[in-house]
């Protein structure tokens, strides 16, 4: 007895039939969903994005079922002895370091798998089938429990769960607790999130590895790049000894006092007297220089001022 099998091309959402054309299950948009499944999968890091335009995401379906794959409203769902196997696939691997993974293309169970035709609740619309021997057309209604199972041209089960993942959000979510295809989102999630948490924590780097920070002012050699100490001292150490803190109480008015004998300051400060705050022998060494009291600057312009005759 000859079994019929037939491919994802002999589903057409018209009467007609032509050429199957490509059409990718997995959009770029839609890896960042299903890191947690890349990694159970055995894939390396960074893979999945990779087999996007890959044949394990492509399938080769008439042009009217292909907008339906892209709109999320009808899908090719794995048979439930395929989820089986490859839940039982995921589980086994993330119990188990990224080097000592199996990969989905190592399970020989996976590369002969029967999908079924699954659409949304919303869908209703006849779909035809066409014979793959003798190219008779035969129409069927919903719910299509009169279709048969495909066997798909590239597409493997890895890629066809997750895109039948997507249309199981638009099921009732009491049904949608009891799919095997939401328990192995959650667990996939679940073991991402927490192999996502540990590496953060892991690579937070020790404060003792943690280099200094260089003074940009500071050159460095062009042949061996070494850091070359500064060689400029600070102000403060050619200071021999401390000099003492001179405390000057701020004044809030404008004007000086009229007790003063020095003309009014722009910022109102009060004239005092400096021979009092100097020590009383002299110190050894370069002194700093000090800036002379405005009291100072107004007798030493009055000598060499010319003296005004009055006419």
């Amino acid at each position: 007895m000859t079994v019929e099998i037939y491919t994802e091309d002999c589903l057409s959402t018209l009467p007609h039939f032509g050429a199957g054309q490509p059409c990718s299950l997995i959009l770029k948009t839609d890896v960042i969903l299903y890191r947690g499944h890349e990694s159970a999968s055995g894939m390396a890091p960074g893979e999945l994005p990779a087999s996007l335009k890959q044949p394990i995401n492509t399938l080769h379906v008439q042009s009217g079922v292909a907008e339906h794959i892209l709109s999320n409203t009808l899908s090719f769902r794995p048979s439930e002895s395929a989820l089986e196997i490859l839940y039982q696939l995921f589980q086994d691997n993330l119990q188990k370091p990224l080097e000592m993974r199996q990969r989905y293309n190592e399970v020989l169970a996976l590369n002969s798998v029967s999908h079924v035709v699954r659409p949304v609740r919303s869908f209703k619309g006849d779909l035809f089938l066409r014979h793959p021997v003798t190219g008779n057309v035969t129409m069927h209604q919903h719910p299509y429990t009169d279709l048969p199972h495909f066997r798909l041209r590239t597409a493997h089960p890895v890629m066809t769960s997750l895109h039948a993942l997507g249309l199981l959000f638009f099921t009732r979510p009491a049904i949608r607790r009891n799919d095997i295809l939401y328990q192995m989102n959650q667990h996939c999630s679940k073991a991402y999130t927490k192999l996502c948490s540990q590496s953060s924590t892991s690579q937070t780097p020790n404060h003792i590895d943690v280099l200094p920070a260089v003074s940009c002012k500071r050159k460095r050699d062009g042949s061996d790049g070494d850091v070359h100490p500064c060689n400029k001292r600070s102000r403060r150490s050619i200071m021999l000894e401390p000099e003492p803190v001179i405390q000057v109480a701020a004044v809030l008015k404008r004007k000086a006092s009229v007790h003063t004998e020095c003309p009014p300051s722009k910022r109102g400060r009060q004239h005092f007297d400096m021979a009092r705050y100097l020590p009383d022998h002299p110190r050894v060494g370069p002194s700093p220089r000090l800036r002379p009291s405005r009291a100072a600057k107004s007798a030493a312009l009055a000598k060499i001022a010319p003296v005004r005759v009055s006419g």
